[in-house]
């Protein structure tokens, strides 16, 4: 609901006084029944920014009327939105691009209330309209309630909650629906809005320092009659006439004086003097102003100082507590001790010593006389003695005595020596005594003197010779290594002799020499020699050593020079089946190629490229001897002469230029057909007789063609060129 401001017709002007409280956003046009028929499209309710201010619409929304919540959405200063049942409609009919759809809900034909609340729920404004009393009605042509036009609100000052204030639209849109022209402006000011005028009023405003005129175009500082005017809606003018009253803000100052810090009305705690720090009191003057007031601080400091105090045993303090301890952290205060009249904090540093005590360990032959002065001839260890201020820090020092009399001991030092002995007396002896005696001072056990007596007995030395015979080199009893005869070394054997002397050795020695040899030897396969291994490949390192196999008794070492030779292999026997007169050539027949021997059925000896007129199964031997030292190999072939296919036929001839290379090959093998024999095929059989490869079209009326054989592992191949009237065959061997 609006304070309500009288809008009038341009020739009468009414001048009233009341408050300027006109709500920012107001609801200015309402399209509730336009004249459509079933579903209403063109349903609108249009909002107008009559403030000077942005305004947020985020979060508010429609509470009753329809339903929907405003997104991201910014009026500026006399700016409109557009809220609509269908944006795209009003686009279409009064061209309205920018119309937000609401999210549900239509606008009743008989009436309702619309009310817009904030995002914190205040109702910000709400239009009760109906299509009858004082609200504009009608559903003829021009008229809101199915007519064609929309309900306008012309001055947003005005109570737009009272029908009198609303007036049927009168823009045209330029379209016609059901026989009417539809009427309404979304998004501008009204047609019907023109043929109203001007509106006046008056009102008081009290400001501090300065007011800010409705229309925002002025500031004013000083108290004043003032005219401001702001253009409505309508195209006309609100003249408004302020009678206002500036009020000025008090100032005063908060002389404060404190001891360490200060906590202040503005919550800053001051630890310094301070006198620029302001605070300013929102309303706290009696004229409602502000309040500013500036800080005059002194912060006095607290007095601190340190009592050094040194004790034994234990001190009683100005805090009234005895310490047995040595303490620098106990404080105490003294409230306004200082000359400033702020606390006075006191730390205490206190030194305890303790009273020194300790033990005068002492031991004496007799007697002893001590610090307390008396005359000891006993043991003792209970005697006390106190010396006042005897300790180093200070206290006293109380001393017990551990005493111990001794008495001096006598002994014999029995000795035997080799030769001659120095004694303890600095003598030395070259016979057996038993009569020198020496006084060793403090020498016993117990600090006493101690008298010993000689008893000394005199040995001779005794000497020796070894004899030693050794092979090759002889470790002796000097640690030494000797590899050649030697009769001038000496050992002493440290009381070696059997009367605990030294036993002089005098060494003797004779070095023979170990006897060399090489054991030559061939073998098949492998052999075994006389150090029991048995070696399968040759060897010239290998040695043994005979213990005492030499004719001096030394041992006798033989190096193996052993040359081991494979066993001769043939490899396996096959089966070969060729035809009559075809040519067999023994060179490649084996994978061992010309390595061995071949021998026919007649154990006639066979070599290069044969045939065999006769069908028939031949049986051949294949013999290897390479190793001449290993037993001769043999594989035995079978080769089966096909009586029903003769190699020199009319057919088979036709094909006798055909030929293969290289052979052996790697892996590219060239197939070659001068005669350009049609429709051959081609196929290649390992060993047993299994087809590993098969090209139908290969050798097709072409002279040459090449076929990769990468793949296929090393050995011996048959290669096979046919057709359906000859066929040609080739040994292949593949490295």
């Amino acid at each position: 609901m609006k304070k309500l401001y009288l809008f009038m017709l341009t020739a009468l002007m009414i001048t009233f006084s009341s408050e300027l409280i006109a709500q920012d956003i107001v609801i200015t046009e309402i399209m509730y029944n336009p004249p459509e028929s079933g579903t209403d499209s063109l349903e609108f309710i249009e909002l107008y920014n009559n403030g000077i201010t942005n305004v947020d619409l985020t979060g508010w929304s429609f509470s009753q009327g329809v339903s929907h919540t405003f997104g991201a959405v910014t009026m500026n200063p006399g700016e409109y939105v557009v809220v609509a049942v269908d944006a795209g409609a009003i686009q279409n009919v009064f061209g309205y691009s920018t119309a937000i759809e609401w999210t549900s809900g239509g606008l009743s034909n008989g009436g309702e209330n619309i009310v817009l609340v904030d995002a914190g729920g205040i109702t910000v404004d709400q239009v009760d309209y109906d299509d009858s009393g004082v609200w504009p009605s009608g559903f003829s042509s021009g008229n809101p309630d199915g007519g064609g036009a929309s309900l306008v609100l012309c001055d947003p000052n005005s109570d737009n909650d009272d029908g009198s204030n609303w007036f049927a639209s009168t823009t045209n849109s330029g379209v016609t629906i059901n026989g009417n022209v539809a009427l309404a402006s979304p998004g501008a000011a009204d047609n019907v809005c023109l043929t109203l005028c001007n509106s006046v009023s008056s009102f008081t405003a009290v400001a501090c320092a300065s007011y800010t005129v409705p229309s925002g175009d002025e500031v004013y500082t000083t108290s004043g009659i003032y005219l401001d005017t702001i253009p409505n809606a309508a195209g006309c003018d609100s003249v408004m006439t302020i009678d206002l009253t500036i009020n000025n803000a008090t100032i005063g100052t908060d002389v404060q004086v404190a001891c360490g810090s200060f906590t202040w009305i503005d919550g800053m705690t001051y630890t310094a003097s301070n006198n620029a720090a302001t605070s300013t009191i929102v309303g706290g003057a009696a004229n409602g102003c502000d309040s500013i007031v500036t800080l005059d601080l002194t912060i006095n400091p607290v007095a601190t100082g340190t009592d050094v105090q040194t004790a034994c045993g234990s001190f009683t303090w100005i805090d009234g507590v005895t310490y047995t301890a040595s303490n620098s952290t106990a404080t105490s205060t003294i409230v306004g001790g200082a000359a400033n009249g702020c606390d006075s904090i006191v730390t205490l540093d206190l030194t305890i010593n303790p009273v020194a005590t300790g033990t005068d360990v002492q031991t004496a032959c007799g007697s002893f006389t001590w610090i307390d002065g008396v005359i000891y001839t006993a043991s003792n260890n209970t005697a006390t003695s106190t010396i006042v201020g005897g300790a180093a820090n200070g206290c006293d020092s109380i001393v017990t005595l551990d005493l111990t009399i001794n008495n001096a001991t006598t002994g014999t030092d029995v000795q035997v020596a080799c030769g001659s002995y120095t004694w303890i007396d600095g003598v030395t002896y070259t016979a057996s005594n038993n009569t020198a005696t020496s006084t060793i001072v403090g020498g016993a056990a117990n600090g006493c003197d101690s008298i010993v007596t000689l008893d000394l007995t005199i040995n001779s030395a005794v000497t020796g010779t070894d004899v030693q015979v050794a092979c090759g080199s002889y470790t002796w009893i000097d640690g030494v290594t000797y590899t050649a005869s030697n009769n001038t070394a000496t050992s002493t054997i440290v009381g070696g002799a059997a009367n605990g002397c030294d036993s002089i050795v005098t060494l003797d020695l004779t070095i023979n020499s170990a006897v060399t040899g090489t054991d030559i030897q061939t073998a098949c396969g492998s052999f075994t020699w006389i150090d029991g291994m048995t070696y399968t490949a040759s060897n010239s390192t290998a040695t043994s050593t005979i213990v005492g196999g030499a004719a001096n008794g030394c041992d006798s070492i033989v190096t193996l020079d052993l040359t081991i030779e494979s066993p001769n292999d043939a490899g396996t026997g096959d089966t070969v089946t060729v035809c009559m007169n075809e040519p067999i050539d023994f060179d490649t027949l084996s994978s061992l190629g010309t390595v061995g021997t071949w021998l026919d059925f007649t154990n006639t000896s066979v070599s290069g490229v044969n045939s065999i007129a006769l069908a028939g199964t031949y049986e051949y031997r294949y013999i290897v001897s390479t190793s001449l030292n290993c037993d001769p190999d043999t594989a035995f072939y079978s080769v089966v002469v096909d009586g029903g296919c003769d190699y020199l036929s009319v057919d088979q001839e036709m094909m006798s230029d055909i030929s293969v290379y290289p052979n052996p090959a790697t892996s590219v093998l060239s197939i070659l057909n001068p005669s350009n024999t049609s429709s051959l095929k081609v196929e290649i059989l390992d060993m047993n007789g299994r087809v590993v490869l098969v090209e139908n079209n290969l050798l097709n009326n072409t002279s040459k063609a090449t076929i990769s054989i990468d793949y296929l592992q090393k050995g011996i191949y048959t290669l096979r060129v046919y057709n359906e009237k000859a066929q040609k065959t080739f040994k292949i061997v593949k490295q």
